[in-house]
């Protein structure tokens, strides 16, 4: 499994390095190679940061601004030190609307592919219409593919709206 090898892994790294304080990460790591990196939510960490990583149960490492409150009050013994360049990435909330259809979810997916947008998270439910309601964070290292995607997905059959959160 993805998380019982990272944990494999990162213990092996722990274990050559020593503790350095309960405000201090406990580890540094310098190869992340293999392991799954994702960025905080919370308070997307952008390029320039001062950044942390928090080993997370089976979802590898989140990487937050060193200064995160969720990270200031997340277990200490799972926040460490990583040398990493935070990439410049922009992470923008959309909501589509759109017609509760067979492929909906496949074209919108395309959509972005096309446009080498990253589909970071999606949450899909209905409202009272019964029209899907898409949530998705995007992860877009450059702003005019945004900009040219949009119009893409207004043109989808049965999409109703698109709006940036």
């Amino acid at each position: 499994m993805v998380g019982e090898r990272l944990y494999h892994a990162l213990d092996e790294q722990r274990v050559q390095s020593k503790s350095v304080g309960v405000k201090e990460p406990t580890s540094k790591y310098s190869n992340l190679d293999g392991i799954l990196i994702r960025y905080a939510e919370c308070c997307k960490p952008k390029r320039g940061d001062a950044v942390l990583g928090y080993i997370t149960q089976g979802y590898g490492i989140t990487i937050h601004k060193a200064d995160c409150r969720n990270l200031l009050t997340s277990a200490k013994d799972r926040i460490i030190e990583v040398d990493l360049e935070v990439e410049n990435i922009l992470l923008v909330d959309l909501e589509i609307v759109a017609e509760n259809r067979i492929g909906l979810l496949r074209d919108i997916t395309q959509v972005l592919a096309a446009n080498e947008i990253n589909i970071d998270q999606h949450e899909q439910k209905k409202n009272e219409h019964g029209d899907s309601v898409i949530s998705m964070t995007l992860a877009v290292e450059n702003p005019d593919r945004l900009t040219e995607a949009l119009p893409k997905l207004a043109k989808l059959p049965g999409l109703i709206s698109v709006n940036q959160k």
